[in-house]
């Protein structure tokens, strides 16, 4: 995965988006990368097993895989700001919605 940023916007009320946030695109992205998976359930499982989590390993950081490339993700999709279920779960939804109207037109 290379260090491209295909897309990026920030989004809400100027007092509560700033620099900050970006240290977090950063560090979650860093723990999919590292991690082969979401932020959000490297940060559960290691709090399901009593273990202080890694710094960034809060949801908002979903990896992008494609078919026929299991090695690694392609992409990282990294939403920050919100609580971290919310940020991971508005790439869930988002995703849901989008894949079967990419799958319709194959």
């Amino acid at each position: 995965m290379t260090e491209h940023t295909l897309f990026v916007s920030a989004c809400g009320d100027e007092s509560t988006v700033g620099p900050g946030n970006w240290e977090w695109v950063t560090g979650k992205t860093k723990i999919v990368k590292k991690h082969n998976h979401s932020s959000y359930l490297v940060g559960r499982k290691a709090a399901h097993a009593g273990k202080e989590p890694e710094p960034y390993a809060h949801g908002g950081a979903f990896p992008v895989w494609m078919e026929g490339a299991p090695v690694a993700p392609l992409a990282v999709i990294v939403v920050s700001g919100l609580k971290q279920q919310d940020d991971h779960q508005l790439i869930v939804d988002v995703l849901k919605e989008y894949i079967p109207k990419v799958m319709e037109g194959k």
